[in-house]
């Protein structure tokens, strides 16, 4: 994360391991950007930041109503169809976040 002082950017916070090391991205680089910017509703600069913490910033968010009414004891309709598409939908995100991963080395 970097801010701006003057005209002079400053970085702060805890660098990535991975990409000190290596040079290259890990699979989670970018998510808290990505989380950030899907607080503030730009969600291109999310998708830019990383693809798979965007879609799993959708899913927490589509999970809210869900998880209120099982809370509260409410019958949710096709609840097991519901939980089957977020583990497809969780499989997926983790085969975008792999194919960002790999695609940087190619």
């Amino acid at each position: 994360m970097a801010f701006r002082f003057h005209n002079n950017y400053y970085e702060f916070g805890m660098p990535c391991v991975f990409k000190t090391i290596t040079g290259y991205e890990c699979p989670s680089c970018g998510g808290t950007r990505s989380f950030v910017y899907m607080s503030k509703l730009s969600i291109v600069s999310a998708w830019n930041a990383n693809k798979a913490a965007t879609m799993l910033y959708m899913l927490m968010i589509l999970q809210i109503p869900y998880r209120l009414i099982l809370i509260v004891g409410g019958k949710v309709p096709f609840q097991r169809c519901i939980a089957r598409i977020g583990i497809v939908f969780l499989i997926f995100i983790g085969v975008v976040d792999i194919t960002e991963f790999v695609a940087q080395f190619i």
